[in-house]
């Protein structure tokens, strides 16, 4: 389905299950994980994380006779920052 990889600003706030069920729901509502990337981050916020926090969301979307298209997004949030910020760099991408 998908794979969450982030630092440990993020899992010091939010328990994995619980990440996993948030993401779920970000992508079932707005079918970005652009923007389920950005909402974790933000929730890590709100709970009071005070770390640097980096969150990349990787989904495995099964296709049609066994092969896996990758899509992926990766944004970080640095403790003196107040608004997260997209990292650029390479990205797989769903055809």
């Amino acid at each position: 389905e998908f794979i969450i990889m982030a630092s440990d600003g993020l899992w010091d706030v939010i328990k994995s299950q619980e990440a996993v069920n948030f993401v779920r729901r970000q992508l079932y509502e707005h079918c970005t994980i652009e923007r389920a990337a950005q909402e974790l981050l933000a929730k890590a916020i709100e709970k009071g994380s005070s770390d640097n926090i980096s969150v990349q969301i990787v989904c495995l979307n099964q296709q049609e006779g066994g092969s896996v298209a990758l899509n992926s997004t990766s944004h970080t949030l640095k403790s003196r920052d107040k608004v997260g910020r997209k990292r650029t760099g390479p990205q797989c991408t769903t055809q």
